[in-house]
């Protein structure tokens, strides 16, 4: 690895200016982890750490602003860059417990309902322009009596609004039987047979295979915080009693804490 390229590589400060900018940051987040990953095998704690708490600064800025599903995407990946690199410092014998624990205070950022809604917003922004496009190209179309029959922009519109409601409500749950509701929501009762709205509802189809993937993407991340919080409270749980505790209820957290999303169990410890 070239670490004068890495020390070229300056941190700027994030702000929205489109899907080409984040980029351009994730370009920057990779730098700053694989410089990280250089450190922590060196065995560079101080410069590691802060390699660490820049990339925690820049998913700070940025978990709250994608501005559409394929930004979400790119704002995922980085911060799950900087979760791959704290996994592999904590793992490393020769860094000591209050090393690990600095690095585990690094407030992580969850993903909640509320950047789902978010995203919602500038996504039906984005759906109300094409409904647009499509309904001034078939205006120019001698299909005047079919055209309302296949596609009605409204409807698909309201029933754009009904799916995603029911998908954020799921997510904000936050455990396994929301996850698998998260794949329930499916189009094959519209196509059964060319039922009214049908390219509408093609349209809002496209869209919903593009959001489960993007909320399976966010649980994953949340799980891993989970994992890396309940890490930090078993050093906190080492440093007041001297051992490490012989089952996670010893650590007497909520349950919630302590549960891995998908299985809907405890957390394997041993």
């Amino acid at each position: 690895i070239d670490i004068e390229l890495f020390k070229l590589c300056k941190f700027p400060k994030p702000e929205l200016e489109g899907y080409h900018y984040l980029e351009k940051l994730k370009q920057v987040a990779k730098l700053k982890y694989y410089q990280s990953l250089f450190y922590i095998l060196s065995q560079d704690f101080e410069n590691a750490y802060k390699n660490l708490d820049q990339l925690n600064q820049i998913n700070s800025e940025l978990m709250n602003k994608p501005n559409g599903y394929l930004s979400l995407m790119v704002i995922r990946m980085i911060s799950s860059l900087e979760l791959s690199a704290i996994k592999e410092l904590i793992n490393q014998e020769f860094y000591t417990d209050e090393q690990k624990l600095k690095v585990l205070n690094l407030k992580q950022n969850i993903f909640t309902s509320q950047t789902l809604k978010n995203v919602s917003y500038f996504e039906e922004e984005w759906l109300k322009s094409e409904l647009k496009k499509i309904t001034v190209a078939k205006t120019k179309t001698k299909e005047i009596l079919l055209k309302s029959y296949v596609f009605q922009p409204n409807k698909s519109l309201q029933m754009y609004r009904e799916y995603n409601a029911t998908a954020i409500t799921a997510f904000d749950n936050q455990k396994v039987v929301s996850f698998e509701k998260l794949n329930e929501v499916n189009f094959k009762k519209h196509f059964s047979v060319f039922v009214s709205n049908y390219e509408g509802k093609v349209l809002v189809a496209m869209v919903f295979g593009i959001i489960h993937v993007v909320q399976e993407k966010m649980l994953i991340h949340n799980n891993s915080c989970l994992q890396l919080e309940l890490a930090k409270e078993i050093l906190i749980y080492k440093f007041k009693t001297g051992k490490l505790p012989s089952q996670l209820k010893d650590l007497n957290l909520n349950k919630k804490m302590i549960t891995n999303i998908y299985t809907n169990q405890p957390f394997l410890y041993s």
